[in-house]
């Protein structure tokens, strides 16, 4: 049986990049479906003729450039997924295309980056099945784009000689930002035992990728605090997020996890409802309804988030970041901390501490309101030989 093989379109206006592409993704001729045009107008015209699974385009583009390309792509095709290519000079330009770009890569771009960007874009894809995220994320005037000020420590981190202070400026210029991090920095996740009150000392407390990585979470929690409605929503499942941060870095200490897997357990906790967030900003009513009757009727959020939407906020969260490029262990665990059963890996980890820690502070939650599962996966949990260990991971 023949397989739909997948199709991405590649615009760059110098002859000599786009030969470079062609030579370097030879290999993938019997899997992909390439197309290679030097403006964003011959692009458009193609897209109108055949569908296209991915766009990359180049930023600096005479005529039109490319993030003038992927805002009519964003809105005239919107399942396609946009990916862009800029140098470190591009820096407006980056922040016009803020919202209408999935990922930035840098240029010049590793042969191996491009097509694990790629491969994973269509991995997410077929790892979400039936699911009708593609559907839902189309119909949304609200879709999340990586944070300006994410962007800007991200091009900052792309240079070596990038000093701790420059960074420390980036986030000062920014006053929200610097007490989102301050927040964080000072909660009981970290437990440092003296508040730390200086943008320079949380960056070094925090080290770069951890520091990345958080200012991903606070800017986006902070996108929505002009809206009063979903201002509130959004204070909730940040209360709700750092429990289950606190929460399952103490299951971790309490089994021996790595260092590596502490600190991705915390943006994990923080990024693991955002799947909520998107559809309350996008579906204020009708997310508000379904919200308000699962808390009455105590029925399961996830299939009701199913049946009313075609996918569930877990679903529609990973997808999204995992389009942003997050660590894929992240993704996985946002995508599954519902159902980690279906997870391929059947080691303690991450997923596991998410997944127990949701469900104990939503037992916890004294809000009338509140609608989250309480269940545990009986069955992943003895796969891992770990049913008598939730007694103690209660306790916490």
């Amino acid at each position: 049986m023949e397989t739909t093989r997948q199709r991405i379109i590649f615009v760059d206006d110098e002859p000599m990049v786009l030969s470079g592409l062609k030579r370097m993704l030879r290999g993938n001729r019997n899997e992909w479906d390439m197309d290679f045009v030097d403006c964003g107008g011959r692009a458009l015209e193609m897209m109108e003729e055949k569908p296209f699974d991915v766009v990359v385009a180049d930023m600096r583009m005479p005529g039109m450039n490319g993030a003038e390309l992927l805002k009519v792509v964003m809105k005239e095709h919107p399942n396609t997924v946009r990916l862009i290519l800029s140098g470190y000079a591009d820096q407006d330009l980056v922040m016009q295309s803020v919202g209408s770009t999935h990922q930035y890569l840098a240029k010049p771009c590793e042969p191996s980056n491009l097509k694990s960007t790629i491969d994973r874009a269509f991995s997410l894809k077929a790892s979400l099945g039936d699911s009708n995220v593609f559907d839902i994320v189309s119909q949304m005037e609200v879709v999340p784009s990586l944070p300006c000020l994410y962007l800007q420590v991200v091009e900052k981190l792309r240079d070596p000689e990038t000093d701790i202070s420059e960074v420390s400026e980036i986030i000062r210029q920014d006053i929200g930002m610097t007490a989102n991090i301050l927040k964080l920095v000072n909660s009981a996740f970290f437990g440092s035992g003296r508040k730390i009150a200086d943008v320079d000392e949380a960056v070094t407390q925090l080290g770069m990728q951890l520091l990345k990585d958080l200012i991903l979470v606070a800017e986006f929690f902070s996108q929505y605090e002009d809206d009063p409605l979903v201002a509130k929503a959004a204070d909730s499942l940040w209360l709700h997020s750092q429990e289950v941060a606190g929460i399952a870095k103490l299951i971790l200490e309490s089994e021996g996890a790595s260092v590596a897997d502490k600190e991705a357990v915390l943006v994990a906790a923080m990024l693991h409802d955002l799947g909520k967030l998107i559809l309350t900003v996008n579906f204020p009513d009708e997310y508000g309804q379904l919200l308000v009757r699962c808390a009455e009727k105590g029925e399961s959020l996830i299939r009701m988030e199913k049946t009313q939407f075609g996918a569930t906020h877990a679903e529609v969260g990973s997808y999204l970041l995992g389009l942003w490029g997050l660590d894929e262990k992240i993704v996985d665990t946002i995508a599954l901390h519902h159902k980690p059963d279906q997870s391929v890996n059947a080691d303690f980890g991450v997923l596991t501490a998410i997944h127990a820690a949701n469900a104990m502070a939503n037992a916890r939650s004294k809000s009338p309101d509140w609608c989250g599962s309480r269940k545990l996966s009986k069955a992943y949990l003895e796969l891992l030989g770990l049913v008598e260990r939730v007694a103690v991971w209660a306790k916490f």
